[in-house]
């Protein structure tokens, strides 16, 4: 993890509005952090999404980014039925900073 002071290195799984629209404007205004990869179903699309909002890598799939190690956090903008799988899979690749958009599951049963 990035020392006190350095920028927090974060991965966007996913080139859903939402990233685009709120969290690299917050990210960018903070000045804690900044986006250093985003994964995406398609390949082409994720290097398209990535060259428009200043992500210099793009991969293919949400588990490139989690496996990266250049990546110590996750904004996890995926739909809801997602956000577990992918929230635990962050967890346990060690990442204290997956941060979802929406509750992790649908329900606590």
């Amino acid at each position: 993890m990035s020392d006190i002071g350095e920028q927090v290195r974060w991965g966007i799984l996913g080139t859903a509005g939402i990233a685009e629209s709120a969290f690299l404007p917050a990210l960018r205004e903070t000045r804690e952090g900044v986006a250093v990869s985003v994964g995406s179903r398609d390949q082409e699309r994720g290097q398209r999404w990535g060259a428009e909002q200043g992500v210099d890598r793009a991969v293919r799939g949400y588990d490139a980014v989690i496996a990266d190690p250049d990546v110590e956090a996750v904004y996890i903008p995926l739909p809801n039925g997602m956000h577990a799988e992918w929230t635990i899979a962050a967890l346990e690749a060690g990442m204290p900073g997956s941060q979802n958009t929406r509750p992790s599951t649908k329900s606590i049963r």
